[in-house]
């Protein structure tokens, strides 16, 4: 079993941001074919990609008579097309191993900008050809919209905010100090980007790394809140005319940081783009390896605290004591050195005298172990890949069918947990089934005409997991699932047939973004308006998690959580007034007490103290005015009514007494940390999932 660098994002949450992810990449990325100082890198792209490599470094020139894209470095023409040896490679890549993204940089090297415009139309349209393989919002999206994907980071000129924008502070090597440059975008993204590349001697090449990327490698560890991008490729000065090829300078700078990355605690250290990083064969492995915090997304690791080597199935964590073992399940690919390592205390139940079992006429592979009560134990494997995800290469005792029975024969083998709840769509090792996750349940997408009209006809992804989910889990099938949309709006939603039932269900899809989580890509069926009450059965807005009942009363201390991320709500922002939305962390500052203010209206107390309840700033009554945290002074515009939302039972809308028809409202739909809350007339058209809110009560 060798470390899984071609899938390694299929063992790291879906929520996490892309910015909060370590992220090995290569510095002009399509240069293997160049020589002398243009040449970066010796891996194929398809090759970089196998080997863990997801930043890609792509800089693009209009060539030949017909202008279309090409690899260049400065002077160097690789003579790569860009649709086809580019995004055609990572479009092949992506679909053999859906679980995993990649952030391509793309520079305009034609170094003038008289013919910006048109550079950039026949980027956008090599893009688009490819359907919705490029993720081109401006944002920094989290994993889970964007598996499958390319997210675009944009270091040209565009006509609209497409991608990831840093055009606007790039540090251009020496015309920053140290090649580093701090700024926040027009999409409010804030970037550190540290790119020195040249001025550097043959007799210090260590200068490179301890004076520039190691201090950025120190500050991206303990801010969390910026994307950062910390280049370690340079050309030396060679002591002539010409500086030295980069391969001389990436020898030192590659072993210092695989040096650093040793003796450090794994951490975030954002994007970290590399000439050669083949040159120390650990080193990509090392920076996967700090993305690897969360054991209930591995099913093998070693702790570090003790060297034990643990397997994760049934939902829980099963140390092997023996290194012999581990000989036995993996025969001569074992290494110990080979597998995720963490650095958490953790403790799991032994599994004595592991190895594995293959019964004979028929074939079937098993785990088998000394269970906690002494038994002996089988556990059935079900599929090559479910071998193949645990690394079980050893050799197996073969015993006869019959004998099976010495066993206590326990449930197949999986994975097991909850961990698979978090995303939107899961393929299932254990049966290939897949699936959609909506209302805080599985469900299955029961062929593939149905797959179609959902998914479209773009490559999809899905992220595999081996589970056997419980009862609470499993949802109802999508039975005659589509897309509509009625031709009095844009609105799309989602359709099914539940069970017994002859009139189907309508959901609505709360908003674009969300449309891309579920990946529903389908091109939507359009139907009359009128059709709409008579043949369908309009249900609740459609919600990744689980709709809570129950409207929140008197004296009940509740989050306050958004309808468009179930695990944001509202909270109080560092400056002590301003009220934001932020991820849930259990803290006084996003709990509020409902009191009564008469009339149906409550006062929100915080419970960070300080008689601070919520309050629309200064008693304003337009669009976009702010919402704070504020000394009670029993105003209007301090008390609200909690005002059930029709089409979307469990949730509610909270308006003020001094604005009628205004609501509580999450500013342009945005989801980030730190989003403003502000005041917004209600819209009447349907409730909208800026608008509407969970009650979660946490005072039992």
């Amino acid at each position: 079993m060798s470390f899984p660098t071609h899938n390694w994002m299929n063992f790291v949450s879906s929520r996490k941001k892309l910015s909060d992810l370590t992220i090995p990449g290569t510095h002009d990325s399509g240069t293997w074919k160049l020589s002398g100082l243009y040449h970066c890198q010796d891996r194929s792209l398809g090759e970089q990609l196998q080997a863990g490599i997801r930043f890609l470094d792509i800089r693009l020139k209009p060539s030949g008579k017909a202008d279309e894209l090409e690899v260049w470095h400065a002077g160097g023409n690789a003579h790569l097309n860009f649709r086809n040896d580019i995004v055609g490679v990572c479009r092949d890549f992506l679909a053999k191993n859906p679980s995993e993204t990649i952030i391509m940089s793309i520079k305009d090297e034609s170094q003038t900008y008289v013919r910006k415009e048109a550079f950039y139309n026949r980027l956008h349209d090599d893009m688009l050809s490819f359907g919705h393989l490029f993720f081109l919002q401006p944002k920094i999206p989290v994993l889970g919209e964007v598996r499958g994907r390319i997210v675009l980071l944009r270091r040209c000129w565009a006509n609209a905010s497409e991608g990831i924008d840093v055009t606007g502070g790039w540090p251009d090597g020496g015309n920053y100090k140290n090649g580093k440059h701090s700024w926040t975008n027009a999409a409010d993204i804030p970037f550190t980007v540290q790119d020195k590349y040249s001025g550097f001697l043959s007799v210090r090449r260590g200068d490179k790394f301890n004076d520039h990327v190691l201090p950025l490698l120190n500050e991206a560890a303990n801010n969390a809140d910026r994307l950062y991008i910390n280049f370690t490729s340079a050309v030396l000065d060679g002591g002539g005319s010409l500086p030295a090829p980069p391969r001389l300078l990436a020898e030192a700078t590659n072993r210092l940081l695989l040096a650093y990355l040793n003796n450090k605690p794994q951490a975030r250290y954002g994007i970290i783009a590399m000439d050669f990083p083949e040159l120390e064969p650990e080193l990509i492995k090392k920076l996967i390896e700090c993305n690897y915090q969360d054991p209930a997304f591995l099913p093998r690791m070693t702790n570090r605290k003790g060297d034990r080597v643990l397997l994760r199935f049934d939902g829980g964590l099963h140390a092997l004591l023996n290194p012999r073992y581990g000989h036995r399940l993996w025969g001569g690919n074992w290494n110990w050195q080979d597998w995720a390592n963490l650095g958490c205390p953790l403790e799991a139940p032994n599994m004595v005298e592991s190895h594995l079992v293959k019964t004979l006429p028929g074939g079937e592979l098993y785990l088998a172990y000394n269970g906690t009560n002494g038994k002996a134990v089988i556990r059935r494997i079900v599929s090559a890949e479910m071998q193949d995800l645990y690394g079980f290469q050893g050799k197996p005792d073969e015993i006869k069918e019959v004998y099976i029975r010495q066993f206590e024969k326990g449930p197949a083998l999986t994975l097991g947990g909850h961990a698979f709840m978090e995303d939107f769509r899961v393929r299932n090792r254990m049966d290939n089934k897949q699936y959609l996750v909506f209302d805080g349940q599985l469900h299955h997408i029961p062929g593939p005409d149905i797959a179609g009209r959902l998914l479209g006809k773009d490559p999809c992804w899905f992220r595999e997991w081996a589970f056997v989910a419980g009862k609470e889990q499993e949802g109802l099938p999508l039975t005659d699932a589509r897309l509509l949309k009625f031709d009095d709006s844009a609105q799309v939603y989602l359709s099914y047939t539940l069970p017994g039932q002859t009139q189907p269900v309508l959901r609505a899809i709360p908003n674009p973004d969300m449309q891309q989580a579920w990946g529903l890509w389908g091109e939507p069926e359009e139907k009359p308006a009128k059709e709409k009450a008579v043949n369908y059965n309009e249900q609740t807005l459609l919600s990744h998690s689980r709709q809570p009942a129950g409207a929140p009363a008197n004296q009940d201390i509740v989050e306050i959580r958004s309808m468009l991320d179930i695990d944001k709500c509202l909270d109080i922002a560092a400056n002590g007034t301003d009220i934001v939305i932020r991820s849930v962390n259990g803290t006084p500052g996003q709990r509020w007490k409902l009191t009564d203010a008469g009339d149906g209206y409550h006062y929100l107390e915080s419970q960070a103290g300080q008689d601070k309840v919520l309050d629309v700033k200064a008693g304003g009554t337009g669009n976009g005015t702010g919402i704070i945290a504020f000394q009670r002074n029993r105003c209007d515009n301090q008390q609200w009514k909690i005002l059930p939302a029709p089409h979307a039972p469990g949730l509610y809308y909270l308006a003020p007494k001094h604005a009628p028809g205004c609501c509580l409202d999450l500013g342009g739909f945005k989801t980030r940390d730190g989003a403003a809350l502000i005041l917004h007339k209600q819209k009447d058209d349907r409730d909208r999932a800026n608008q509407v809110w969970y009650f979660h009560k946490v005072n039992g």
